[in-house]
């Protein structure tokens, strides 16, 4: 049985026609390494054989723009290790996605923190030459090995190196790392100077959802499950 952890309900909406699938469980975690692993925890006790990271990620690399999907060979934790994601089941990923959305099989690395800045993710960049940053699929990474599941990472750059995020995001999330839509909508009423990043979030948005549905319509649940899950 796949397990699936998504931190955001948008990130959830990705994967459309999926609701009811008996191959499939999936815990919306929240953001965050915390969040992360107790999602993972869940999806085990439910009894998932093989774990996904699915969702967005911030772009470190230049050349991957808003809408490139990441299937990392590779997922490093800072401080902890670096984990490899399964070998075959990745492989068959990207024989079937290749040609159809934009690929990157760089490093991805889990940060604790938002990176909102450009600044920010170029040192990530020069200090570790990871492709891309999200903040849940080291925790998933790490449970997984210790559970000896297969995992990947399905991830879609929704961020670019170059774009830098709204201040409200990082204000507008609680302990649970749940994003509480009401506080974020009355700090952008009050940070106008916000306005145009949120703009540019939001096309950026769009195009990774397209991104993504695409990635989840040609990788039915069936291919996502590695043969020996």
């Amino acid at each position: 049985m796949l397990g699936v952890v998504t931190a955001l309900p948008q990130e959830r909406a990705w994967l459309a026609g999926t609701v009811g699938d008996a191959d499939l469980v999936v815990e919306l975690s929240g953001i965050g390494t915390r969040a992360a692993s107790n999602a993972v925890r869940r999806l085990i006790k439910r009894g998932a054989t093989c774990l996904a990271s699915w969702g967005s990620a911030a772009g470190l690399d230049p050349s991957c723009v808003a809408g490139t999907v990441v299937l990392p060979r590779t997922v490093v934790l800072p401080g902890e290790g670096a984990y490899d994601t399964d070998r075959a089941w990745r492989r068959r990923l990207i024989e079937r996605l290749e040609n159809h959305v934009p690929l990157s099989t760089g490093l991805l690395i889990h940060s604790v923190e938002l990176l909102q800045t450009p600044a920010a993710k170029r040192q990530l960049f020069r200090q570790e030459g990871a492709v891309a940053a999200d903040m849940e699929s080291g925790a998933v990474a790490r449970l997984a090995a210790e559970h000896e599941l297969p995992f990947v990472a399905i991830r879609v750059v929704l961020d670019a190196a170059g774009t830098s995020l709204p201040r409200a995001i990082a204000a507008s999330t609680d302990e649970e790392g749940r994003l509480l839509s009401g506080a974020l909508c009355r700090r952008a009423l009050c940070s106008p100077e916000d306005w145009p990043r949120f703009v540019r979030l939001a096309l950026s948005y769009r195009v990774a959802g397209r991104a993504m549905r695409t990635t989840w319509q040609l990788a039915s649940p069936n291919l996502l499950c590695p043969d020996h899950c």
